[in-house]
């Protein structure tokens, strides 16, 4: 099914928020399939406009997209939005997802395993894992500052699991805000529905580490991190995580 570009000033500010290596440009494409809209991001990044991410060069702010792609809630271009939705994933996850994908410059990538190896990973993916931290408590900050301000959070792990589902619920939560209403829904779930049917035949298996990625005191603070997002997201009612699968068992060398 089509999709298009919205007029300008249709939509307002509304971005998905996400730590990188989330799954944020996979979530992009399910959103436009399950809308009819193209989303947009503060990056310009060129190759995900030359594979068909049409709204990729647009300016958050002229409304012409529905969603915009954002690593940081604080950016400009996304002040004062109608809404967020803010997607998270495992750290120990994402982090290794986004350390590829900096060292190969792609969005998905394979690289050699002695990458995680060295003082150079070690720095910079403990940086990684506060940040996801720090990503978190600002989106929710955001949204206690401003009363205004919608905010749906989902999680990475429940995507891969049913991403029907997690769209449905997307989409019950847009309409709910009055923002958007998807008025061919059912038709458009339906061909979400073959399209994931289809790409699942050809889905290649997750191969396992060979080694312990993460450090001890890496996955000590990664832990602790974890513990206060969680606490976070329950203590403002927002659904959380199953905190048992994101703790990472301490058994580095």
């Amino acid at each position: 099914m089509g999709i298009r570009m919205g007029s300008k000033d249709e939509f307002g500010v509304f971005p998905l928020v996400s730590f990188p290596g989330s799954g944020n440009t996979w979530t992009r494409m399910l959103l436009e399939k399950s809308t009819g809209i193209y989303t947009g991001s503060i990056y310009n990044d060129q190759p995900l406009f030359k594979a068909g991410m049409l709204g990729e060069i647009t300016l958050p702010k002229d409304g012409e997209t529905l969603f915009q792609k954002s690593h940081d809630i604080k950016d400009e271009q996304i002040s004062n939005p109608r809404g967020i939705l803010f997607l998270l994933r495992n750290p120990f996850e994402a982090v290794v997802a986004e350390w590829k994908r900096r060292l190969t410059k792609g969005h998905t990538s394979d690289v050699e395993e002695n990458v995680f190896k060295g003082e150079e990973w070690q720095n910079k993916g403990s940086y990684f894992l506060k940040k996801w931290r720090t990503l978190a408590k600002e989106v929710i900050d955001v949204y206690l500052e401003n009363k205004n301000v919608s905010l749906h959070v989902f999680f990475y792990e429940n995507l891969k699991a049913d991403a029907l589902h997690e769209m449905e619920q997307i989409l019950d939560f847009i309409a709910q805000e009055d923002y958007f209403h998807v008025s061919d829904r059912s038709t458009r779930m339906n061909c979400l529905k073959n399209t994931l049917e289809e790409t699942e035949k050809f889905h290649r298996p997750k191969k396992k580490p060979s080694f312990e990625y993460f450090t001890k005191p890496m996955i000590e603070k990664g832990n602790q991190y974890i513990n206060e997002v969680y606490d976070l997201l329950e203590q403002n009612n927002f659904p959380t995580f199953e905190k048992r699968s994101y703790l990472k068992q301490n058994t580095a060398s």
